[in-house]
């Protein structure tokens, strides 16, 4: 049920990975750098360029990431890039992501998405997605993303109530502990939509689908007009997308002034001619990480290596 170049990891490194192809495909957790990732993993300038992903928990990068090391170390998805369409299966609980469907204990950084990401049906209890994250927080363990984009749009046909789409994070879940979402802008169109094909109003927002309890927003920007914050329907609770992002239009998110017009700060790198990049060599780890346990990766999927000095 864990499917990807490395089915699932635990308190592994994987670095400097570009992989190609036409599918990944799980019935349970599916992604392309891995499918399940735990206990203080690493995934370092890792890409994917494959055309779709499929699973019922599916990310780009990685489909599910929880639990901390035993040191209490955190998993970490940084430096890594996705344009990989994922498409979301039917099941009980579904979650998508460009870079990750779901996540706990973990940091997502400098990390870039220009996929789409849609559900063909729906699910039977839940089902949430984003451009960078589907679920922030799972299984109640706190989940951060910083220094992040994506321009890929998210669909997601509704079946049930809970169903929410966000340009960035689709929903930020009940935790012990904080959530936050730092430093981050997409310009993807995110909706939800019934049966018949109409918008659901409240089911999605510009970077943030949904916010159950406290979610902690800082210098985040967006090109579509930020939505009414959807409800939470759970006290205590803070909703507060709305006064923590800005809306600037997309040429101001282009070109030499972008990385000043968002004032993203240094690891970001001005594109004359399209959206900032990342300077990999300014976003380093600066502790070196643990090395990697020996796994076996999946022979039908074709990996290519890619300098750690790239930017992605």
């Amino acid at each position: 049920t864990d499917t990807g170049l490395f089915g699932r990891v635990s308190g592994a490194t994987i670095k400097n990975l570009t992989v190609t192809g036409d599918k990944v495909a799980g019935a349970k957790y599916a992604g392309v750098i891995a499918g399940y990732a735990i206990n203080g993993s690493t995934i370092y300038n890792c890409h994917s360029a494959v055309k779709t992903v499929q699973g019922a928990t599916a990310g780009g990068i990685v489909g599910r990431v929880q639990a901390a090391g035993a040191d209490g170390s955190f998993n970490v998805i940084k430096g890594c890039t996705s344009s990989s369409e994922i498409v979301l299966l039917a099941s009980k609980d579904v979650f998508g992501g460009g870079i990750v469907g779901a996540a706990g204990a973990t940091e997502i950084s400098w990390c870039i998405n220009t996929g789409n990401v849609k559900s063909e049906v729906g699910s039977t209890n839940l089902l949430t997605a984003g451009g960078i994250l589907g679920v922030q927080g799972a299984s109640s363990m706190t989940s951060n993303v910083r220094n992040c984009y994506s321009t890929g749009d998210v669909t997601l046909l509704s079946t049930v109530d809970a169903t929410y789409a966000g340009g960035i994070i689709g929903r930020a879940a009940h935790i012990n502990g904080e959530n936050y979402l730092d430093n981050c802008f997409s310009t993807g169109h995110a909706i939800v939509k019934d049966e018949a094909g109409a918008a659901v109003d409240g089911k999605y927002g510009s970077l943030i689908g949904h916010i159950r309890y406290v979610l902690f927003v800082s210098n985040c920007y967006t090109s579509i007009p930020v939505s009414e914050c959807p409800e939470v329907g759970f006290d205590p609770y803070a909703c507060i997308e709305n006064g923590n992002i800005t809306i600037i239009t997309e040429a101001q998110m282009k070109g030499n002034d972008a990385v000043t017009n968002m004032k993203l700060g240094s690891g970001w790198v001005a594109d004359a001619a399209g959206f900032p990049t990342i300077d990999l060599s300014a976003a380093k780890d600066t502790e070196t990480p643990p090395e990697p346990e020996v796994t076996t990766p999946d022979p039908s999927v074709t990996t290519t290596p890619a300098p750690t000095t790239t930017t992605p």
